[in-house]
């Protein structure tokens, strides 16, 4: 949905669009790339924190959902 939303108008942009649409399409394009994985993660070691009162070390296991 959210992706269809962003993904859609950004590929329809001609690559000689104003440099402002160039960089909202980047944007629009790592905003997709996140939201693939990286909020799922993010809100993980959120979590922990609020239960360890720490964030994550690379040893650390993330509460799984």
């Amino acid at each position: 949905m959210v992706a269809a939303h962003i993904g859609e108008p950004i590929g329809t942009w001609p690559a000689e669009s104003h440099e402002s649409t160039l960089e909202t399409a980047a944007g629009g394009r790592d905003f997709l790339a996140y939201s693939a994985g990286g909020p799922d993660t993010d809100l993980r070691a959120y979590v922990f924190r609020l239960e360890q009162g720490r964030y994550p070390g690379a040893g650390d296991r993330l509460p799984e959902w």
